[in-house]
């Protein structure tokens, strides 16, 4: 690097001058939504992913209370419930993929 550095500093100073600073793109959220909706319809992304994207991009202006699940609605076994047929059954007609245990 030292001894290539006298001659390569002086020709990327000499072609900044030259080409000038590179300039990119700046896309505000909404531009960047339309851009994935865009993707989608031409089969370049897939729905789920567009979805997942908008959502990260819309997550930095939720709040905790805007997504998280009331307690009385929360689907949740007490530490010593019995995994049989019936609990599992009842798990799987839920469809949550976690369940909070509680103690007391």
């Amino acid at each position: 690097m030292f001894l290539t550095c006298p001659i390569s500093y002086p020709i990327s100073a000499i072609l900044d001058k030259v080409l000038g600073e590179e300039v990119g793109n700046v896309l505000s959220k909404s531009q960047m939504k339309r851009m994935f909706e865009m993707l989608e319809g031409e089969n370049v992304i897939k729905s789920s992913e567009r979805k997942i994207i908008q959502a990260a991009l819309d997550l930095q202006e939720k709040t905790a209370a805007q997504v998280m699940t009331p307690i009385e609605n929360v689907y949740m076994l007490e530490i010593h419930t019995i995994l049989d047929h019936k609990t599992l059954h009842e798990i799987y007609q839920k469809g949550f993929s976690r369940i909070p245990i509680y103690e007391k």
